[in-house]
């Protein structure tokens, strides 16, 4: 069954104060808000776009080219449309400008859930830790 061979596929990264620039010169996990964040999320996932999404967010160095190729290939086996109805499912303010979320994007009966810890530090948004799934139960436990 596709669901459960998803359930084998996580992406579970931490990320390092200082990440490989992205291709806009800025380093990978930074944003300049969160609007900016979510407008990424939402292109990304909407063209199953998920090798990008993941270096931006900071696995750019956690993976092989092969290893990103055979990621994207399984997700785009799980989500063979568009991923729409970005939903915020869960956030909750931390001290000092740290907020964790879950966001999940739907494809008919498949969902991809995305839980982020972030911070926003006044002048930019920088993405510390995220994990992506197609199965809830891992992101739901996560806080």
């Amino acid at each position: 069954m596709r669901l459960r061979m998803a359930a084998v596929l996580a992406v579970a990264l931490a990320l390092t104060a200082f990440q490989a620039p992205a291709q806009d010169g800025r380093p990978d996990g930074i944003f300049d808000d969160y609007a900016e964040l979510r407008s990424f999320l939402r292109q990304k996932a909407a063209m199953r776009d998920f090798v990008p999404l993941i270096q931006r967010l900071g696995g750019r160095d956690e993976y092989s080219p092969e290893q990103l190729d055979a990621i994207n290939s399984q997700f785009r086996s799980i989500y063979p449309a568009a991923l729409t109805d970005d939903m915020r499912v869960r956030t909750r303010a931390l001290e000092n400008g740290f907020r964790e979320e879950i966001i999940a994007f739907r494809e008919r009966e498949h969902y991809l859930w995305i839980y982020l810890l972030y911070h926003e530090r006044g002048q930019d948004l920088v993405v510390i830790n995220f994990s992506m799934n197609s199965n809830a139960e891992p992101i739901l436990t996560r806080f």
